[in-house]
């Protein structure tokens, strides 16, 4: 009789469960199919010509690259509004998740109920007192399993806002890696990755295990309350005795019901991975200062020596000489090669000809950090976190060099801000203002500006040349501009053109 019975449970419980995961198949394929198409129609909006027939946004930043790379220039640092490499990276995560938690929870958890609902009515025709006996003391040893799920669930947030926190990390370290160098951040940067890395990693290894403990506490309860129950019923105390083939066919039944609970425990897990991918919002990226001196060496101000220094990408010839506290203008239309000149410099292209000399030292096989050059590119990146971190970045105090460069007192009062991801946004010349205090802070004798004004309005524009102008005699500073406002007071203006450069003094 119990042999059968179990034999009709398995054959009833089977047949729920090709039907179940028919429905899931159904509908996982369908709805994983609608979001993916969903995300794939926003990409291709935003990468798709508008009513008029311009460029999207994606289109736009593509032509853009691709202009530069025509003219031998270097393409323009990403804005970090852009969509970038962790922001698909994180959206690819969190469909994953989506996904799994609709084929392994929503859906799972369904399979289980409907495996579970034959298997309910079997031990309730074998003996009602009995399973309400042991239902209650699942309930009730199921709440203590309640708050641990609802921990479980805030550490998961937890780990997604850490793996979000590291592809941001990253991705800012690859995109701009070129510019920490030249601050010698670097490997701060990278250190700082490989920290957040281990930390997530640590955190994702115990929530693995707090899973898997978890799923099997379910089966512990299920087998608990089946114990309390029984004993309960041999001593008398929920009715009659039961007689020992009943106690053998319940056991049997319930025996089969293991399964589809952890399954339910499992599909509980899933679903909140899925909340927590739907509900979590990016938080700060808040890169950690390293608090050892970034920079290798001490810079004193001497004589930059240019010598005949021409690209592999770009045409144009350079020879000048550039005395201490010099400020030079090097001017000229879009796409003759000024942006390439200043990454020349700095070591980031290769030359097909010439050198660069700094005071009798031969810039030689060495990268940024090893040159006596601050780089404030175009667009430069804002790191999520204070403002004061973002200037000191390679030392220095931000204060000050918020007043050396004529910014605005704001700024300089909200040193402790935090900016960026989760922060107060700043406005393209609050981006400016910081990445000029931070070329001021690091110390380095020789400021590489390119295009420093191209955000500011015209008031905080002459605010800023009288500024740099200020800097004579303590800092060298080039400057790289298509405006003549700042030609009457340079030292040097290099005209940069089509088929020559032309050097001459004020």
């Amino acid at each position: 009789m119990a042999a059968a019975l179990g034999l009709g449970c398995v054959a009833v419980k089977g047949v729920a469960g090709v039907v179940a995961m028919r429905l899931q198949s159904r509908f996982v394929f369908g709805t994983g199919a609608a979001l993916r198409g969903d995300v794939l129609r926003q990409l291709l909006a935003a990468a798709a010509p508008d009513a008029r027939g311009a460029p999207g946004p994606i289109a736009i930043q593509q032509l853009r690259h691709a202009r530069h790379a025509d003219q031998g220039g270097s393409p323009p640092a990403t804005p970090a509004a852009h969509v970038g490499t962790a922001a698909l990276a994180g959206l690819t995560l969190r469909i994953r998740d989506v996904e799994d938690a609709l084929s392994q929870g929503t859906l799972r958890g369904l399979r289980g109920v409907v495996e579970l609902l034959p298997l309910a009515a079997s031990l309730v025709w074998l003996s009602p007192r009995l399973f309400v006996s042991a239902l209650v003391f699942f309930v009730a040893l199921g709440l203590p399993l309640s708050l641990l799920r609802r921990r479980w669930k805030q550490a998961h947030a937890t780990l997604q806002r850490q793996s979000d926190e590291l592809l941001g990390a990253s991705d800012e370290a690859v995109r701009y890696l070129d510019l920490w160098r030249t601050y010698g951040a670097g490997a701060r940067i990278l250190a700082t990755v490989r920290r957040i890395g281990d930390a997530s990693a640590s955190l994702g290894t115990r929530l693995a295990a707090s899973s898997v403990g978890l799923s099997s506490l379910n089966e512990l309860a299920g087998a608990a309350a089946l114990l309390l129950a029984l004993l309960l019923a041999r001593q008398g105390l929920i009715g009659d005795a039961l007689e020992r083939g009943v106690l053998l066919r319940f056991f049997v039944v319930m025996f089969l019901a293991y399964k589809p609970l952890r399954d339910l425990s499992d599909a509980r897990m899933w679903r909140v991975r899925g909340e927590v991918a739907l509900e979590a919002l990016p938080e700060a990226i808040e890169i950690v200062a390293d608090p050892a001196p970034s920079m290798p060496r001490d810079w004193p101000l001497r004589p930059l020596h240019v010598n005949a220094l021409c690209t592999q990408v770009s045409p144009a010839v350079f020879s000048l000489r550039v005395e201490p506290g010099m400020l030079v203008i090097v001017h000229g239309p879009t796409g003759v090669g000024k942006t390439t000149f200043l990454r020349a410099l700095l070591g980031l292209d290769a030359l097909r000809s010439g050198s660069v000399s700094y005071g009798d030292e031969v810039l030689a096989g060495v990268g940024p950090a090893a040159r006596p050059f601050a780089w404030v590119p175009q667009e430069s990146p804002i790191l999520a976190g204070p403002i004061g971190g973002n200037v000191d970045l390679a030392g220095g105090d931000a204060a000050s060099a918020f007043r050396v460069v004529g910014a605005p007192a704001q700024l300089s009062a909200d040193l402790e801000v935090r900016v960026g991801a989760g922060g107060r946004p700043l406005s393209g010349g609050e981006r400016q203002w910081v990445a000029l205090a931070r070329a001021v802070a690091s110390g380095l004798p020789v400021l590489l500006l390119d295009e420093p004004s191209a955000a500011l309005d015209a008031e905080s524009e002459t605010r800023l040349f009288d500024a740099l102008k200020s800097l004579s005699g303590t800092r060298t500073v080039i400057v790289v501009t298509h405006r003549l406002a700042l030609a009457d007071r340079a030292d040097l203006v290099v005209e940069v053109g089509a088929d020559a450069v032309q050097v001459r003094a004020r």
